[in-house]
């Protein structure tokens, strides 16, 4: 990552010269990108999303997302991972990616893998299913009128939480996660789970990588949801590595600016 922009500044500060950065300069380059505030609110966590599009605003190439971005994408991908208490992620991207389960933070300690799932479609063979996960396996959270023959499947492999409806509510979801001790949570997608978040405006932080490829077909967006709603988001931080940009936004009620290194 070679640059960083501030808005208090207004200008590109180099950070190197180089293209591969020197480890340590790299972190402290990651961190002033992620600083910020995170307090979780007094009914649900806080609540990050990471996300990463085509310049023509795909959401994955050849079905999947991790395609789109470079190294340093991955950087921020990890560098993020190591932040929150929770990793949410709709079933059909734990399916698509093939989740693994979450690497433990800087404190030894894990963040828990949630998946919602209406259909309950997590076969056994998944990595975040088969494989060790300590004390603390995958929660899945589903609606009442999810198949109980899948439930009673599932319930030797994760823990399940049933919320009242036919649909996950984003709310209810968040409230299941704050009375387990989550304070913060990032959401990792699919759109459509993405989608619902950012409609309850819900959603308080959002990182954005802009692949600098263009990638056609009938590739989705990065949200999807049934109708139109508007949500307001600022600026905090911009790094770019080569041609591929990384973005930083706060919820713009939320947002005190841009940090500077």
């Amino acid at each position: 990552m070679k640059q960083i922009f501030s808005r208090e500044r207004g200008t590109l500060a180099n950070s190197s010269d180089d293209a591969g950065l020197e480890p340590a300069r790299g972190r402290e380059v990651l961190e002033a990108h992620l600083a910020t505030a995170r307090d979780a609110r007094p009914d649900r966590p806080w609540m990050m999303a990471n996300m990463v599009a085509s310049l023509d605003g795909s959401a994955t190439s050849a079905g999947r997302s991790g395609g789109l971005g470079g190294e340093a994408d991955r950087d921020v991908f990890h560098a993020l991972r190591s932040l929150p208490d929770a990793i949410l992620a709709g079933a059909a991207t734990v399916r698509a990616e093939r989740y693994r389960p979450p690497r433990p933070r800087p404190d030894g300690v894990a963040p828990r893998l949630v998946i919602v799932s209406a259909s309950l479609n997590l076969p056994a063979d998944l990595p975040c299913m088969a494989e060790g996960h300590g004390s603390r396996p995958p929660l899945v959270i589903t609606t009442e009128s999810s198949p109980l023959p899948e439930r009673e499947a599932l319930s030797d492999r994760a823990e399940i939480a049933v919320l009242e409806g036919e649909r996950v509510d984003p709310r209810a979801a968040l409230a299941a996660l704050a009375d387990r001790g989550v304070g913060v949570v990032l959401c990792e997608g699919g759109p459509r789970l993405l989608g619902q978040f950012v409609a309850a405006d819900v959603v308080d932080e959002w990182y954005l990588t802009v692949a600098a490829v263009a990638v056609l077909g009938d590739a989705g967006r990065i949200t999807a949801f049934d109708q139109e709603v508007v949500r307001r988001y600022r600026l905090r931080s911009v790094l770019h590595d080569g041609d591929d940009l990384m973005l930083a936004y706060e919820r713009a009620e939320s947002s005190a600016g841009m940090r500077t290194t």
